[in-house]
């Protein structure tokens, strides 16, 4: 198997954590085995650069957000002032406009692509394993014997 075509189901057993932080994902992979882990990061957007979709819904999403939150600024300013309240409230709304933004709206097909990405970066400290069907932890490959040994 090359590293180009693994499988989200290959590299799913071993996914043991995946964080989404705004258009990244950080995940933890964690052999079986031996429960050894490695972790990396990735760009969603990176990771699914081959579809346009997931390029174009970004940056929609992106641009929409940052328009819905000058307008809630705006509002918020008018209605409260530009006092101690009114940049409070301002503050506020900027602040809930980042967390929206940072919760994505990626697909599982695009999230799953981006876990594989993240694997490739790792995928040096495992191997894949025909016994267990699956990918180890390096330090759980048996070592085979020299012919004639």
């Amino acid at each position: 198997m090359t590293e180009q075509d693994i499988p989200f189901s290959h590299i799913e057993p071993l996914v043991t954590a995946a964080e989404q932080a705004g258009d990244r994902l950080k995940c933890t992979f964690t052999c079986p085995i031996s429960r050894k882990s490695a972790n990396a990061m990735v760009g969603i957007v990176e990771a699914n650069a081959d579809t346009l979709g997931t390029k174009v819904r970004s940056r929609l999403r992106s641009g929409a957000i940052q328009s819905i939150a000058r307008s809630a600024t705006r509002s918020l300013r008018s209605l409260f002032g530009s006092g101690v309240v009114g940049r409070l409230a301002s503050e506020i709304a900027n602040d809930k406009a980042k967390e929206v933004a940072s919760t994505g709206g990626y697909s599982t097909e695009e999230l799953q692509r981006a876990q594989v990405a993240a694997f490739k970066q790792v995928m040096s400290q495992f191997a894949w394993n025909p016994e267990h069907e699956g990918y180890v932890h390096l330090s759980e490959m048996k070592t085979v014997p020299a012919a004639g040994a």
